[in-house]
């Protein structure tokens, strides 16, 4: 992760910390994350959506010992769009071979 003291955002998880600790996930793309998210992040598998901004928290399981942290930028979530699963698996589906 990249850090500029002298540049603070809103943690992009939370949004209740400003920040410095930064990263770029794709290029003009930073997300922006406070100590207490990385944290989580060890405990917690964390999925960001980068259309509407929402994150998902959710428990690693307790037979993971790997507290590494893991934070998944994805496109788009379900919220966003309710269907895109849908589609997906109908698009995977089509695509087996037998």
């Amino acid at each position: 992760m990249e850090s500029i003291e002298h540049h603070l955002e809103p943690c992009t998880i939370c949004n209740d910390v400003y920040t410095p600790m930064h990263t770029e996930i794709r290029p003009g793309v930073h997300i922006y994350i406070c100590e207490d998210c990385v944290e989580a992040a060890r405990y917690n598998f964390i999925w960001l959506c980068l259309h509407c901004g929402r994150a998902y928290f959710h428990l690693k399981n307790i037979t993971i010992n790997d507290e590494t942290p893991v934070i998944q930028a994805i496109d788009m979530c379900e919220k966003c769009d309710a269907n895109g699963t849908e589609r997906y698996m109908k698009l995977e589906i089509t695509n087996i071979e037998c």
